[in-house]
């Protein structure tokens, strides 16, 4: 004759956040190439303003000698390794800065000459990202994925 033993459940301290923990696994802003892009751009800015002796990132030397040719190869790295709408990265690396000179500059009449210097510094990342994607895994048919 078998008898049936009764087995207790041990608590698992963390079953109520596997939920969380999975849909923050899956969580697509996570993936995306956005969330390097954006933190490259925002840390490339805030390593300028650190290390440079001005008020602004671009006022040191080494916004435009490391920082901004870094941010380049950010954006055409991504371009090469997402490039579907690549110029989306060029874009998504310069406009982290925009963000950054946005907030430490507040009340300081960032607009008019800011956003035309930042429009103007896009154009190379947008450039560079588009080249990266023309130079990425081709599909089936030989062409380079845009």
């Amino acid at each position: 004759m078998k008898t049936s033993r009764m087995t207790t459940l041990k608590p698992n301290p963390i079953a109520p956040f596997g939920a969380a923990r999975l849909a923050v696994r899956n969580a697509a802003w996570i993936r995306s190439p956005y969330l390097p892009a954006i933190g490259a751009g925002a840390l490339l800015w805030l390593l300028a303003g650190a290390v440079g002796s001005g008020r602004e990132a671009w006022s040191s030397g080494f916004y435009w000698v490391l920082a901004y040719p870094l941010s380049v190869a950010v954006a055409g790295f991504l371009g090469y390794r997402y490039p579907e709408r690549a110029w989306r990265w060029g874009l998504a690396v310069i406009l982290a800065q925009a963000a950054m000179h946005s907030i430490a500059a507040l009340g300081r009449g960032f607009l008019p000459t800011g956003s035309t210097l930042f429009v103007l510094l896009a154009l190379p990342a947008v450039g560079v990202a588009m080249i990266g994607a023309r130079l990425g895994p081709a599909d089936e048919g030989g062409r380079s994925l845009r």
